[in-house]
């Protein structure tokens, strides 16, 4: 068994609750990199199509800068210069991944689904760093803020993402380096992994791994909220509070998927020494009639998280 490094990055996602105040914040953090997306991507698109020009991240933010100045777009000093230059950062790792294969051309970003910003805490700051040893969620700007998730890095981070899903909640990303944490005894056994639809998987062992069927199970509680988000009127107040209870529904089936298959990679690995799993194509399998059985059962997912816990 290979010695584990000195140090690993790890990270937390911690579930917070801001305030009124702090929600005003963020959501004005959002809107201005989501003005800064919208805006980077059309200058890029037309700098292409017009002049066959390539317009980097870095040409954007000087095009910013000079925006600030005037006063029809003053209102971009009130937020932190970081959060704008973070998400052209964001964008020049889209297009590099649509120049490599690796995904679609990016598309502009609507108010409507989940946002995220990043924010950087200068580790000069010994408020900061305080207050994130003292097991506090702190962003400089907004302040402390409630939170609840059970695990806390204990040492402040040098960027924080501040995301908010579609269902409205909100949540912090922090990595940070650490010492790994102490890994299971060795032992000699060994696995071998069948994955399958009707069971999640079976194992060389004989044991069979029941399919929870996460969607499948709040299928027809997603079907009538989906019907009635139907009926109401596109961007209305009754259309946004069903349109949140749908995505709260998709929310809880995506949780407790993620939970479900922590725990079962977590005791697969905790407990062999080799672990061998079937090779499956999930996309070609995914372009099948068997698309939604496939994802619900969520085979790439459990790879992933044996392929690194193992790790």
């Amino acid at each position: 068994m290979t010695d584990l490094p000195s140090t690993i990055q790890r990270s937390y996602r911690i579930r917070i609750y801001p305030n009124a105040d702090q929600r005003a914040v963020i959501n004005r953090w959002f809107g201005t990199a989501r003005w800064a997306w919208n805006h980077a991507l059309e200058r890029r698109s037309k700098a292409y199509r017009r002049r066959g020009e390539s317009v980097s991240g870095v040409d954007v933010s000087r095009a910013i800068t000079a925006l600030k100045k005037t006063t029809r777009y003053n209102w971009l000093t009130e937020v932190p210069a970081g959060v704008i230059v973070q998400k052209l950062r964001d964008q020049d790792r889209a297009f590099t991944n649509f120049f490599s294969g690796r995904s679609s051309y990016p598309r502009f970003r609507k108010r409507s689904s989940a946002q995220s910003v990043r924010v950087q805490i200068d580790q000069r700051q010994h408020r900061a760093l305080s207050r994130w040893a003292n097991e506090e969620v702190f962003v400089p700007g907004l302040g402390a803020m409630r939170w609840r998730n059970g695990a806390h890095p204990a040492q402040a981070p040098k960027v924080v993402t501040i995301r908010r899903d579609a269902a409205g909640r909100y949540f912090v990303t922090a990595m940070v380096v650490e010492a790994p944490a102490k890994g299971p005894a060795p032992t000699n056994n060994s696995v071998g992994i069948d994955l399958g639809l009707k069971s999640l998987a079976v194992l060389s062992t004989g044991e069979v791994l029941a399919n929870p069927r996460h969607l499948r199970a709040k299928e027809r509680r997603l079907r009538r909220a989906q019907r009635g988000l139907s009926r109401k009127r596109r961007g209305s107040g009754r259309w946004h509070h069903t349109r949140r209870s749908v995505a709260r529904l998709h929310a809880r089936v995506a949780d407790t998927r993620a939970n479900h298959l922590h725990q079962l990679t977590r005791r697969l690995v905790d407990e062999n020494q080799v672990i061998a799993v079937e090779d499956l194509s999930v996309k070609g399998l995914a372009r099948t009639r068997l698309a939604k059985s496939v994802y619900d059962a969520g085979w790439g997912e459990f790879r992933r998280q044996l392929a690194y816990k193992a790790e």
